[in-house]
């Protein structure tokens, strides 16, 4: 999936991954912690202008975060880390386990 640069300086460039956890259905279910743990592998692919081509992998990193939500008196306070991914060369191509569907709603086990 393509990311939204985030900022471009010289021979640097960011994006943001931010993937959510709603807290709304958990509150409702009775529950005041919440906890997340998981990893990603994002890969920087390559098009080039010419046609026809396809995509090729440049790089890829691999990176992971964890987190807690409590629910206190004040409301939700959110707490975690996030490793800073170290970008590798890879000639892999990524893979997928499944399908996920804009908008559905998914169980973490």
């Amino acid at each position: 999936m393509p990311y939204k640069l985030v900022t471009n300086s010289g021979n640097s460039s960011t994006m943001q991954d931010q993937p959510p956890v709603a807290l709304t259905p958990i509150q409702a279910q009775g529950y005041t912690i919440v906890g997340r743990v998981t990893s990603f592998n994002l890969y920087l692919m390559w098009q080039p202008s010419i046609s026809p081509s396809f995509s090729v992998p440049l790089y890829i990193l691999n990176w992971s975060m964890s987190g807690t939500a409590t629910l206190g008196s004040a409301g939700w306070q959110a707490a975690g880390t996030t490793v800073k991914p170290v970008p590798a060369p890879t000639t892999g191509y990524p893979t997928w386990s499944g399908i996920a569907v804009i908008g559905a709603s998914y169980t973490c086990q």
